[in-house]
């Protein structure tokens, strides 16, 4: 599995778990996708020299309006 598949995956289940009309996708490959994803997340962060922030707070932390 690749990153940028990891990363369809997890917003593939992301609209399903908000409700949207899409097939359940699968938990193997969900647990797959977010082992992969949280691993280059570790690795983006020991070699960031500033820690990412996301403010939960702005109306850009959530953009998929849609669902």
């Amino acid at each position: 599995m690749t990153i940028h598949q990891a990363i369809e995956i997890l917003e593939h289940y992301n609209k399903w778990r908000k409700g949207a009309d899409v097939e359940q996708p699968s938990p193997v490959f969900i647990g797959f996708a977010i082992d992969l994803v949280t691993c280059k997340m570790k690795d983006f962060i020991s070699n960031s020299e500033k820690p990412q922030i996301i403010d939960l707070e702005s109306p850009f932390a959530y953009p998929d309006d849609k669902i």
